[in-house]
């Protein structure tokens, strides 16, 4: 199975398995890998594969996509090892075949197999997991005839290094002799389908898991609480602690305000399932782990969150189990002898029984979890045991434990047609769960469009289909209803033109909304065609003549004499300070303008011109002739002009 190792531009690395066969990458909400630095464009380039053929597209990207360097024009072949550029973003393709284990390792799901430097002489302890501490410690005996302890950094192949310091190797080194082996970390990797595949390491004394981008692990999901969980490291030992989250904490289907976390164990926050994976564990997910779909259902607990649980388990190591006629217990019984966890608070494996429930069934499910196998397969194992647990959870809609029965059977069978219908008809119901779930999401958020194509994706015989059905028909209702109240508001502005619009938009949706609509249309123009008729005409009423009255005859200005034909500048000015005297300012503005004809300097008459322009509330006049005083005269005009409204300065 191929993978995306995907690593930013500050050297973080995320893998991600290609289990679909088509996937989007893009910045915008959706896509099946999100990259959010901003020169990525919202959708950015799509992968397919197609009988083992994987290809690359460019979905018409601002930035576009370099392959290998090149930049690629519509859709490419990818084969092992190239390198995408997007934007900030390093992606390659990779194998897991070369680090897929054989038969025989695939029997134990928790002893990984660990590469050792085969020229290091230090006594070196097999891998011994942690829960089967009852065997003793064995080291590797040291040769004499061997050569003496060699650096890593001096080895000739990179199979001496740890997996984990491959993948934190940069794309471009490919010498294995210059790099440093970095101390395995555990990690969180995410079952969930809506984020599968992404990894997060546990690399800090206290890591922070939350919806916000303030989170040392930020998962956006409306089910994760803004500050959800702290898992803490202590002297190797990791918990993960319920910081008041509004969904909790679960491990394995149990409910925990803070509890030590192990290797395998299955931590649900919200709706996102995560699997706790331990420093140095040989984890593949599609192999240990299948990817999974929480709804709000299954996310609630109970006995069908417990066999959802187990059938993750026994898809990723049940068949090498049985195959192998049992093996060591992954999960021991709590107060063994030789218990890993003595001394130490032991977690139950599975809830206990409810009131009633005979301890042996409860011995049995324990059982059935601790072989990685249903409780159902662990009496008998048989093709028809499993297809009979299968048709069980058929009925139930438990469609995981379903999908895990029939490949149960397969692998015992791999030509028994009916495990074959029973694992299509489960895929197909798993995938109409998912699409089902997308339906009530838009149908919460009133994304009536996307509601509705949701609902047509889900296949018409699945029992999805059938329960949303009713939901859908009371959303078109609402969203009738809806249009009703917007189309009475038009009605009321007389904008019939605006229903009529709205009519062709609904009727693309639902064709009884365009009913509904031209109907409320047909209404406005009825009650627009009433508005507009005219009333009848009324007699005018009589109207009295006004009374006039004669106008009032204002007496003649007196005649003013004319000045004198030879008149000296000063005899003007004393006629014009005479008629300002009177108010006459007209005339006294006259007299003084003709005595400044005659003598522009003559100061008197300046003064005499600046005071009846003021009076006259002639602002231009005034300031030609102020410009002109002295600054005595300024000074004794200016407060006069000020009082009638007229600012000199």
């Amino acid at each position: 199975m191929f993978k995306l190792v995907i690593q930013d531009d500050e050297g973080k690395t995320t893998v991600v398995p290609l289990i679909r066969d088509e996937i989007t990458i893009g910045r915008k909400e959706g896509n099946t890998i999100r990259l959010t630095e901003r020169n990525v464009s919202r959708r950015h380039a799509r992968i397919h594969r197609i009988n083992g053929t994987i290809t690359i597209e460019d979905l018409n990207s601002y930035n576009g996509i370099l392959v290998n360097g090149s930049r690629i024009q519509g859709r490419v072949p990818l084969k092992e090892s190239d390198r995408i550029q997007i934007g900030d973003y390093l992606i390659e393709l990779k194998s897991e075949r070369a680090d897929q284990p054989g038969p025989a390792a695939r029997g134990s799901a928790t002893a990984p197999m660990e590469r050792v430097d085969p020229h290091a002489v230090t006594p070196v302890p097999e891998p011994v997991d942690a829960v089967h501490s009852d065997a003793a410690t064995r080291p590797v005996a040291a040769s004499a005839a061997q050569p003496a302890p060699v650096a890593v950094a001096d080895a000739p192949t990179a199979a001496a290094r740890s997996e984990a310091a491959q993948e934190a190797l940069p794309f471009g080194d490919t010498d294995p002799a210059v790099a440093t082996v970095a101390a395995p970390v555990a990690r969180l990797v995410v079952l969930s389908s809506n984020f599968a595949g992404q990894e997060f390491p546990l690399d800090k004394p206290a890591v922070v898991i939350g919806r916000t981008d303030d989170n040392d692990i930020v998962i956006n999901h409306r089910s994760i609480s803004r500050h959800h969980a702290k898992i803490v490291q202590e002297q190797g030992r990791y918990a993960i602690v319920d910081l008041q989250s509004s969904n909790g904490v679960r491990v394995n289907g149990e409910d925990y305000g803070k509890v030590e976390l192990r290797r395998g164990d299955v931590i649900d926050l919200g709706h996102v399932r995560l699997r706790f994976v331990e420093a140095g564990e040989d984890f593949v997910l599609g192999r240990d782990a299948e990817i999974v779909d929480l709804t709000a259902e299954t996310a609630k607990g109970g006995r069908g969150w417990l066999w959802a649980a187990l059938a993750i388990l026994v898809v990723g190591g049940g068949a090498a189990v049985f195959a192998l006629g049992g093996g060591k217990s992954a999960t021991p019984p709590a107060g063994g002898a030789n218990s890993a966890a003595a001394g130490r608070d032991v977690r139950p494996a599975v809830p206990a029984p409810k009131q009633g429930q005979s301890a042996g069934n409860g011995a049995a499910a324990a059982n059935a979890i601790a072989t990685n196998a249903p409780a159902d397969a662990a009496g008998g194992g048989g093709v028809a045991d499993h297809l009979a647990t299968a048709r069980r959870a058929l009925e139930d809609e438990r469609w995981a434990d379903m999908q895990a029965a029939a490949l149960e059977a397969l692998t015992l069978d791999p030509n028994n047609a009916e495990a074959r219908r029973l694992k299509a008809q489960a895929e197909r119901e798993l995938r109409n769960e998912m699409r089902y779930t997308d339906f009530q999401t838009a149908a919460a958020k009133r994304a009536y469009a996307a509601a509705k194509s949701a609902f047509a994706a889900i296949d018409r015989d699945s029992v999805y289909r059938l329960r949303a059905q009713p939901e859908l028909d009371a959303l078109r209702d609402q969203y009738i209803a809806e249009l009703r109240r917007e189309a009475a508001t038009h009605t009321a502005a007389r904008d019939c033109r605006a229903i009529t619009r709205m009519a062709i938009e609904a009727g693309k949706l639902w064709v009884e909304a365009r009913s509904a609509l031209d109907e409320a249309a047909a209404a406005c123009r009825k009650q627009a065609a009433v508005a507009i008729e005219r009333p009848k005409p009324r007699k005018p009423p009589e109207r009295k003549p006004p009374e006039r009255k004669p106008p009032e005859r204002k007496p003649p200005e007196p005649v003013r004499k004319p000045p004198p034909v030879n008149a000296s500048p000063d005899e003007l000015a004393d006629a014009a300070s005479e008629a300002a005297k009177k108010h006459n300012y007209g005339r006294a503005n006259k007299l003084c303008e003709d005595a400044l004809e005659i003598q522009p300097t003559h100061p008197r008459a300046r003064l005499i011109c600046t005071i009846a322009a003021c009076r006259m509330s002639n602002e231009k006049r005034a300031r030609r002739h102020y410009a002109r005083l002295s600054e005595a005269a300024k000074r004794s005009v200016k407060q006069l002009c000020a009082q009638q409204g007229i600012q000199l300065d």
